[in-house]
């Protein structure tokens, strides 16, 4: 428990502590501390252009931004701590600290005097750090000294702040703005007070310029012990954002990419001389302006150009997608209270993604946001006087809810170009708008139901695409068709693409081929290679092909000397051929309905199973769920369509009636109110997967309530439109994910990593939290009644699937990407060890995730190893881009041997042959006769692609052949003459 109180003590100043060990009872009003102290403000000289840097190199430079930034203030503020000293505030690059006067034994010459000492020693390591960038970094300190107090503000939900004020704020304010990189500035009265001690030069204003000390003063540790009942006074001052993880031990995993709306907000009136009454009202009113539309303050700070109130709408543990909205009518709603209280203020608001996690040291530290839509809020509130400024990604956002004034452009500090700003007036006003009737799913599925009864009549089958965009309905369609199926003793059976798995083999006909060869009978190998012999035992000339099966099967059947020799289209051909004469075989005595799910995640080779299978007419029917598929389409999925017997049906959404019935449903109740209907189909539009979550949102918030198959609002006159639920997909489904309690969030997240589908004994052993190992079963049993993951394998190779592909790829995305480095390399780590004795089947896999963890070695290896599986079984598309991704991660510096270098692009050059694109593949070759030495024919008609593929083998052949004679120790004029 001690380690948990010091851990909650390092997110509040010592100042907090000091007072919750005199009273360790939690404030539950305003109060005042007031001491003499020395104040220090350091802030870092080059930081922009670092951070402007990183900005720019994407996402993942805002994660190295903040490493360096701890690396470089996390021990600034250790030796602030060593030196007696007390960190207030952190503020992006620049931090705040005190040397209070709080006891007998202290003065604040005495105090100054190790204020000085402490910045003459934080500066020498500046000028001896050498930071993890090309950019240089300096520090700049302003330090002062007088009377101060800390005001303890706020208490709305039993959140408080606190914030300093007093004349050294101002003081700090002209030194720091004197002062050169490597500088420390003295403000008058500080140097007043050491100049009996300090070495320096007079600078304007009466200021200093410190460049020693006389005298130096031994530093002082104080090591104490928190006794445990501090930690509900503790808890008073830490945003909500971390408290939950922080007791559920997950202080590991407080950092995320978030999507945030920021605000800046500047009160110029506030002084010193505002009695307390009047600032907790104050803080009060924006506190509950704020978290009325479930925003979170992050600090505070004040100086002598007033207050400044940094928050951010869509911190964790409340997502939304309108957000920006939010923020703008927060922004409004406080500027209207604080015009009656007699205030004035001026507001800037930015949107964008934005690091958010830990600053400073395990010492001391605090939760903030880093990116550059910070630093342009703060310039905004600069510019807008007594105005609100929004920045465009904000008005893109909200425009269609609030109305704005455009403005012209702005030229900022620290911004490169202009930028045109806008000034909200408030919401637009509402119009009736006249809502089209969206055409439902009951054509569709009276579509498949005709379907499959001429299947069922004269065994006649056919080809059902069903398109639609995420979250439409596909899975909806194909579920009731398929209960549909189980009333009439049709049988089915269902596989699915996978995005992680769409350079895997047959992935989706796995599952498809297990179930219909019955192989899931036999747990031991040698009993379902022999039931599978006994299948092609009419065939003398496919049972030579069994080992083809073994990784779309997962058997184990020896090289015969026919597949030993196999490669390419012909290796392809066959395989395809023995899976169609294994389908038929299964279809001999009754009719099937395959469904394929996810397809736009299909591997090529999938898809040329389909439409062989198509072709094949046997008595099946095939029902092909995709979203609208990425050009350039494959060439098999075009052929389908343009087959006359293909059926191809687009959804488009749900009517009103089918929103009643489908709500309904998904909330098991034979009653609902209309107007959670209405409030459901207008906010949704019909979109069955929004109508969902929607529905769900409403449920476990608590504004419905399900009694006895009814389903009524809560409070019956509540106006649903006021509480701003989300309203679209990844807002809900964020929405819902920070709903979760903290151990079912990460189990989530780190689910993500794996894929859709998950194994449970993989999740285990990945799963980062020793202590939350036993509970994982209850952790899985609550996400599937949340609806969040569907069982898809019992036990004993127990595994899930996540309901919806988007709802694992919004939380993979909240990780950074050190955390998913650290997950992908973990996935990697068991997949070797897991199929030590064959990897074959994961090459693709390995690829994957050792790519993902940016380890290029071991990517290289597998790429390689995919690349060349893929290309021997014919996987053309699979192996370009196996090879392409190979070719990416050389660098003009990686050794790469010329040999090898010289094979991927022959590699690369034959799967391009092999696909029909002839230019790609003669480029790809003759980089490869370039690499390995040899020159170009300059004779244009000896460079046709067979001619070059003929070249390249004969290149190969010298070049092995060298290699083979400088290994037997042949003369070097021996290798020469070859």
């Amino acid at each position: 428990m001690s380690e948990q109180i010091d851990i909650l003590a390092s997110y509040v100043p010592d100042i907090v502590v000091r007072r919750l060990l005199q009273d360790p009872t939690p404030i539950v009003k305003p109060q005042i501390d007031q001491f003499p102290a020395a104040v220090v403000f350091i802030d870092i000289s080059g930081f922009t252009p670092l951070t402007e840097a990183l900005v720019k190199s994407g996402p993942d430079g805002l994660e190295s931004l903040t490493a360096i930034l701890n690396a470089y203030f996390g021990q600034i503020v250790d030796l602030i701590l060593d030196h007696g000293g007390d960190v207030l505030k952190f503020a992006g690059d620049a931090l705040l600290a005190v040397w209070p006067v709080q006891n007998a034994d202290q003065d604040l010459p005495h105090q100054a005097w190790r204020a000085c000492q402490c910045a003459l020693v934080i500066q020498a390591f500046s000028q001896t750090y050498t930071a993890m960038s090309d950019e240089s970094l300096a520090l700049r300190i302003g330090v002062g000294a007088g009377d101060v107090a800390i005001a303890h503000i706020g208490g709305v939900y039993k959140r408080w702040e606190h914030a300093i004020t007093g004349a050294p704020l101002g003081q700090i304010r002209v030194a720091q703005s004197l002062a050169e990189p490597e500088q420390i500035i003295l403000s008058p009265e500080m140097w007043t007070l050491v100049r009996h001690k300090g070495v320096g030069t007079s600078v304007a204003d009466d200021c200093w310029h410190l460049t020693a000390l006389s005298m130096s003063i031994a530093s002082c540790p104080q090591p104490r012990v928190l006794p445990e009942e501090l930690a509900a006074g503790l808890k008073a001052y830490i945003p909500g954002a971390i408290l939950d993880r922080l007791d559920a031990g997950q202080r590991e995993w407080l950092a995320e990419y978030r999507l945030l709306t920021v605000l800046f907000i500047n009160l110029p009136d506030f002084s010193t001389s505002v009695p307390l009454e009047q600032v907790q009202r104050i803080m009060q009113a924006l506190q509950s302006s704020l978290y009325r539309f479930e925003g979170s303050i992050n600090k505070i700070s004040v100086d002598d150009k007033g207050a400044t109130l940094v928050a951010a709408l869509g911190m964790p543990p409340f997502a939304h997608e309108d957000d920006a909205a939010r923020g703008v009518r927060t922004a409004l709603e406080m500027q209207s209270k604080l015009k009656g209280l007699g205030w004035r203020c001026g507001i800037g608001i930015t949107t964008g993604n934005v690091f958010c996690g830990i600053v400073g040291s395990a010492r001391r530290r605090e939760y903030t946001v880093i990116g550059d839509i910070v630093n342009l809020a703060a310039r905004l509130m600069q510019a807008a006087r007594d105005r609100i400024l929004c920045d465009p990604a904000t008005y893109e956002a909200t425009q269609r809810r609030l109305a704005f004034t455009p403005l012209p452009p702005l030229t900022l500090k620290g911004i490169e170009y202009p930028i045109t700003v806008y000034q909200p007036l408030g919401a637009l006003k509402r119009k009736l708008s006249q809502h089209k009737s969206l055409v439902g799913c009951q054509r569709e599925r009276q579509h498949l139901v005709e379907l499959a009864q001429i299947l069922q009549s004269d065994d006649r089958g056919g080809t059902v695409i069903l398109e639609g965009e995420a979250g439409i309905g596909k899975s909806q369609v194909v579920i009731n068709f398929l209960e549909w199926c189980q009333t009439q003793n049709l049988p089915f059976v269902v596989g699915a693409g996978d995005a992680i798995e769409k350079f895997t083999p047959y992935f989706a006909w796995r599952p498809i081929y297990k179930h219909l060869l019955k192989l899931g009978q036999w747990a031991d190998g040698a009993a379902r290679r022999q039931h599978v012999l006994d299948l092609l035992a009419d065939r003398d000339d496919l049972m030579a092909l069994a080992p083809l099966l073994n990784l779309t099967l997962g058997l184990d059947f020896p090289d015969t000397p026919i597949t030993q020799q196999m490669k390419g289209q012909v290796r392809a051909d066959n395989t395809r051929n023995v899976l169609l004469y294994l389908l038929q075989m299964a279809l001999a005595q009754v009719p099937q309905v395959i469904v394929l799910e996810d397809a736009h995640w299909l591997d090529s080779a999938s898809w040329s199973l389909a439409l062989a299978v198509h072709q094949q007419a046997l008595p099946l029917l095939g029902v092909i769920a995709t979203r609208p598929l990425a050009e350039p389409w494959p060439v098999e999925y075009t052929q389908l369509l343009e087959i006359e017997q293909t059926k191809y049906l687009r959804l488009r959404g749900l009517s009103r009636a089918e929103t009643h019935q489908f709500i309904s449903q998904q909330l098991e109740v034979s009653h609902l109110s209309a107007k959670v209907t209405d409030f459901i189909y207008v906010k949704a539009e019909g979109h069955p997967l929004f109508s969902e979550e929607l529905a769900y949102g409403l449920r476990d918030t608590g504004l419905i309530q399900i009694d006895q198959g009814r389903c009524q609002l809560v409070a019956p006159d509540q106006d649903l439109e006021t509480l701003n639920l989300p309203t679209t997909l990844q807002g809900l489904i964020t929405s819902r994910i920070d709903r979760l309690l903290p151990p079912q969030q990460l189990m989530l997240k780190v689910a993500s990593v794996i894929g859709r589908n998950f194994r449970v004994d993989l999740l285990a052993e990945i799963y980062p939290l020793a202590t939350d190992q036993e509970k994982l079963p209850e952790y899985l049993d609550s996400l599937q009644r949340l609806e969040l993951i569907v069982l898809d394998m019992p036990p004993p190779q127990l595994k899930y699937i996540f309901r919806h592909i988007m709802t694992q790829e919004v939380a993979y995305h909240l990780l950074v990407f050190s955390q998913r480095r650290e997950l992908h390399r973990a996935i990697a780590t068991w997949y070797e060890r897991t199929h030590a004795e064959d990897l074959s089947s994961v090459y693709a896999l390995l690829a994957y995730h050792w790519q993902q963890a940016e380890e290029p070695d071991n990517a290289s290896i597998f790429l390689e190893q995919a690349g060349e599986q893929a290309l021997q079984g014919g996987a053309y598309q699979e192996a370009t881009v196996f090879f392409s991704q190979l070719l990416a991660l050389y660098t003009p510096q990686t050794q790469v041997p010329r040999l090898q270098l010289g094979r991927w692009h022959r590699h690369l050059g034959e799967a391009y042959y092999g696909l029909g694109q002839l230019q790609d593949s003669q480029t790809q070759l003759q980089t490869a006769i370039t690499v390995l030495g040899y020159p170009i024919p300059k004779n244009k008609r000896l460079l046709g692609v067979n001619v070059v593929i003929q070249g390249v083998r004969q290149i190969w052949q010298r070049w092995q052949r060298r290699r083979r004679l400088a290994k037997s120790a042949i003369s070097q004029a021996q290798i020469l003459e070859l």
